[in-house]
């Protein structure tokens, strides 16, 4: 049996986490799973799953794009004023590069 792109990634995923609360419980070092912007998550994740399963499609480059934005926005590396104009150009340069998968002669 195959292991699916997909549970390698939430297995790894899991195991760092795992590790992370193990090493806070010996009291090795300060972990914390919630962080600035930890929301985003919801985003990101699954739509570099859907890229690691499907391939680069529009909507989930969008969408990795949108929540990488916005955590970046909630570290501060990335100003708030500047998020809506990162977006529109990232959204359009993806429009204009990114050909749907019905296009594609693969």
């Amino acid at each position: 049996m195959k292991l699916s792109r997909t549970d390698l990634f939430w297995g790894i995923a899991l195991i760092v986490i795992g590790i992370g609360f193990g090493g806070e419980a010996l009291g090795l070092w300060n972990f914390e799973v919630f962080f600035n912007g930890w929301w985003t998550l919801f985003i990101i994740v699954p739509c570099l799953t859907n890229m690691f399963e499907s391939g680069v499609k529009r909507s989930n480059t969008i969408g990795l794009t949108i929540g990488s934005l916005l955590l970046l926005s909630s570290w501060n590396v990335v100003p708030e004023e500047l998020v809506v104009p990162l977006l529109l150009v990232v959204i359009g340069g993806v429009l204009i590069f990114i050909r749907p998968w019905s296009d594609r002669n693969d």
